[in-house]
């Protein structure tokens, strides 16, 4: 990550970026917060070039250029580094045993290299979130980081810088995310980059510029818990390869949006859970699941069959009280046009996940995948709408079938249990179906979320969704 900041932070240096605005605030800034806090005397931007500059040794080569003149990299400069020992895979070419060496131009790249971060801090649990991107094609690098970053906002929130973001895309749905976990916030991150650019010129608005722009990005993901107190500098880091492939899937957002403008929202919303309600109506949080189901998209490109199943259970039983308790959050926030918003909160995760996993497994190359979750999904729904029927459209019914479907354990399990459902509605199992489970005994905790999902979707939809 070292060749990577550095290059970012030269390019951002010769285009003349200006990175005060992310220390503008002084103490109460949160970059400065996590990283700066050790320089008592630092004020200004000027203050801190001075600082980099004094105690240049003569009789030292800097490491990254091998100019004369150079001193031990300050940890503020680049805190990812502890010692050459520890992390030699960042920096190969290093002589140093125990220390790293620069010289006064490339701690000005370094320095330079913060205003390339997008970043937002968790305030309460004061965590700080960083994404550093990166390109191979440096041509178009350096139009992103003259038309994106130089055109980001910093957005102020109890009496401190806590978000350096984009420009323009501040409407009241981004304030309605909040974000504890970096792949969440960095899936976020590139829907609204895509957005951006897009609402560019020149070359962003081809889409082959574009997509060859994507296939070459790479995020560099830090995560830092306590970071205003914390000496362990960084918790988490750790690179994404995005590709053409996350730029489909961005776009696919984007054309789903244009009939359902939540359905991003939706999906952030649904995939977090709340575990407890304080007296104030306020819950608490387990946003953790939600950023493993985002780093599985991001990074490990397979979504567990345990996870969905879990994040499904959830919004059967408790998907109300999650509406109103977030219903009276925003209300208390007295927030407008984000109040406007909450007829679309409803317990609808099957219906929104189903939509993402199809255009998520469309978009990978995934077409086994994406052609079991549609086979399980329609099978569980054909079954949920017969019960239904049977039932009187008694949905707590079929939900508890799905519950009682949710425990078994084993392929033999699943099916005595789908059995029984079968003869008390009349209903038929395709032949499709059985050979699904016959040809994909390894994937079954998947297929059986995906049926449940199906069955779930009988519930809220009333009538097949085709999307």
């Amino acid at each position: 990550m070292l060749n990577e900041w550095l290059e970012m932070g030269k390019l951002a240096k010769d285009q003349g970026i200006k990175i005060e605005e992310i220390f503008s605030m002084g103490k109460k800034s949160g970059v400065w917060r996590t990283f700066f806090r050790q320089l008592t005397s630092f004020n200004t931007i000027e203050d801190l070039k001075k600082i980099i500059s004094k105690k240049l040794s003569s009789g030292k080569s800097c490491e990254i250029c091998g100019k004369r003149g150079a001193r031990p990299l300050p940890k503020y400069l680049f805190p990812f580094i502890i010692d050459a020992e520890r992390f030699p895979n960042l920096y190969p070419s290093a002589s140093s045993k125990s220390k790293f060496y620069v010289c006064e131009e490339c701690s000005q790249n370094l320095l330079y290299g913060y205003s390339c971060l997008f970043w937002y801090i968790d305030g309460k649990n004061e965590r700080f979130i960083g994404i550093l991107p990166f390109s191979e094609e440096k041509e178009l690098l350096s139009a992103f980081i003259k038309r994106v970053i130089e055109d980001r906002e910093i957005i102020e929130s109890g009496g401190s810088t806590n978000i350096a973001f984009l420009k323009g895309l501040k409407d009241q749905q981004t304030l309605a995310f909040k974000f504890s976990y970096p792949y969440e916030f960095g899936f976020y991150l590139l829907y609204y980059l895509r957005k951006k650019l897009q609402l560019g010129e020149e070359w962003y608005e081809k889409e082959d510029m574009l997509k060859k722009f994507f296939s070459s990005l790479k995020l560099f993901i830090i995560r830092i818990d306590n970071a205003f107190r914390s000496r362990s500098i960084f918790q988490e880091l750790s690179q994404v390869f995005v590709g053409s492939e996350h730029w489909n899937l961005l776009a696919k957002i984007e054309e789903i949006e244009e009939g359902d403008k939540n359905f991003l929202l939706n999906l952030y919303l649904y995939t977090r859970k709340y575990l407890t309600f304080k007296k104030e109506g306020n819950p608490q949080s387990d946003l953790f699941i939600r950023e493993c189901f985002f780093r599985e998209v991001m990074k490990r490109r397979k979504i567990e069959g345990e996870l969905l199943e879990e994040l499904l259970i959830y919004n059967l039983t408790e998907g109300g009280k999650t509406s109103e308790v977030e219903k009276s959050r925003i209300q208390k926030q007295r927030v407008k046009k984000q109040a406007e918003v909450l007829n679309w909160y409803e317990p609808i995760f099957s219906k929104v996940i189903f939509k993402f996993l199809k255009e998520y497994y469309n978009c990978m190359g995934m077409t086994s995948e994406k052609e079991i979750l549609e086979i399980a999904e329609k099978e569980g729904w054909e079954l949920g709408k017969k019960l239904l029927k049977v039932e009187a459209n008694d949905k707590d019914k079929v939900k508890a079938y799905i519950y009682e479907l949710r425990r078994a354990r084993s392929i033999s399990d699943f099916m005595e249990k789908l059995n029984e459902l079968q003869l008390r509605c009349e209903a038929k199992i395709s032949l499709e179906f059985i050979n699904l489970t016959l040809t994909h005994r390894e994937k079954f905790k998947e297929w059986k979320a995906y049926f449940l999902i199906g069955m779930a979707n009988s519930i809220v939809e009333g009538e097949k969704n085709e999307g």
